[in-house]
């Protein structure tokens, strides 16, 4: 029952679309529940049960605890947008700076760090890369002229050429 409670109080907290794993503990300790350990099974029951979601391979998925879906899909698809119909203002992105960083996503799917860093501000970008890593939405990338900066590769993005010629059946 407590942590039936706590989940109340977790989803209950409409001031954004996730709650962070230290009000969940605050949440936690004020019903009696103690202990990382019993925290942490909690909000793995309540993600497999799919009413929360909650990552716990890295730190940075471990801190936030997301009770609106909707707002993983919106900060999401900031980066996979049908080029027809949803891309970036251009001009944003040349005073900001990041319009070869813009231009490298679209044509070649790699993703700059102080791209995605735009896209979903200092505080959560760690954790939508994270995220991304964890679902195979993206990986690092270090080839090519931009092995020195830190750089994604989003295999969704990619699209194929159409100079390439499919392999003949009797090759296969």
């Amino acid at each position: 029952m407590k942590w039936l409670r706590c989940l109340d109080l977790i989803t209950e907290d409409q001031h954004g679309s996730w709650v962070s794993l230290k009000k969940v503990g605050i949440f936690a300790a004020k019903l009696g529940i103690e202990g990382e350990a019993e925290i942490s099974a909690m909000l793995k029951l309540f993600h497999e049960l799919g009413v929360i979601i909650h990552f716990d391979s890295t730190d940075a998925l471990q801190q936030v605890v997301v009770i609106s879906p909707q707002w993983l899909i919106d900060q999401i698809s900031l980066v996979f947008r049908d080029k027809e119909l949803h891309s970036h203002n251009d001009s944003v992105m040349y005073e900001v700076g990041l319009e070869e960083d813009y231009n490298m996503l679209k044509s070649q799917a790699v993703a700059s760090f102080d791209l995605l860093h735009y896209f979903w501000g200092g505080d959560k970008a760690q954790f939508f890369i994270d995220l991304m890593r964890h679902t195979l939405l993206l990986s690092e990338w270090k080839y090519g002229n931009r092995e020195l900066e830190k750089s994604f590769l989003v295999p969704c993005l990619l699209e194929d050429n159409p100079g390439d010629t499919p392999i003949p059946k009797e090759n296969v």
